[in-house]
């Protein structure tokens, strides 16, 4: 398996191609670099690698949520991407992602990042299997321990830097800088549901933008 995976929507930029096996990665960690840093991120990996872009099985990309811009610039690349090879793309969310943090076992996972201005995404996974408990959603950052409180059972929390603010009483899983939680959920997002044409690929807007908060 051969895939390229880009990761605009959270606190970090992030691209990673795998080739059977073996991951290369390249990570910047200012998110507003997104759009000058990651066509030379892959450029650089396809050129470490000694491949191409048509060499690759398909194309995946991080729908969302998260920086509205940091998504399109994402999609947008992936699409152009796709469209110039023929690839198909697999569609990952950021907290599908985030989840991958999780190495030991846990009966369920919640993943919160960053939705800015007073805001948390959050979602909700099966510990063992990673599918979905709750969608992405989004909540007032006052509300996390509440709805944290409300979980009964063994709960693992992984977080972006703003997400480690809530977490108490609740096991924090480390967050991993290498790239590997973006392939483990793409390898396992491409086993469960495929790959898409890009026509097919959309955004995951859960937040209205800023200009619109508030508007009826």
């Amino acid at each position: 398996m051969k895939f390229l995976a880009i990761n605009t929507a959270g606190a970090a930029v992030e691209a990673a191609l795998y080739t059977d096996g073996k991951t290369v990665y390249k990570r910047d960690a200012e998110f507003k670099k997104a759009s000058a840093v990651t066509l030379p991120f892959v450029d650089e990996l396809l050129l470490k690698a000694g491949l191409k872009l048509d060499n690759l099985d398909f194309i995946a990309v991080v729908t969302g949520p998260g920086s509205f811009t940091g998504i399109r610039i994402g999609l947008t690349a992936a699409r152009a991407f796709a469209q110039f090879t023929g690839l198909k793309i697999v569609p990952v969310t950021l907290c599908e992602v985030l989840s991958y943090n999780v190495n030991a076992p846990a009966e369920t996972i919640v993943a919160l990042c960053d939705a800015a201005n007073g805001f948390t995404y959050i979602a909700a996974f099966d510990g063992e299997t990673r599918d979905e408990l709750m969608p992405p959603q989004v909540l007032k950052n006052e509300q996390i321990d509440r709805f944290l409180d409300s979980i009964d059972e063994p709960c693992v929390v992984c977080a972006d830097k703003a997400g480690e603010l809530f977490v108490s009483g609740k096991t924090l899983a480390p967050f991993k800088t290498d790239c590997s939680p973006l392939v483990e959920a793409v390898k396992a997002v491409y086993k469960k549901r495929g790959a898409v044409p890009y026509g097919q690929v959309t955004p995951l807007y859960v937040r209205k933008p800023q200009a619109e908060e508030g508007v009826q």
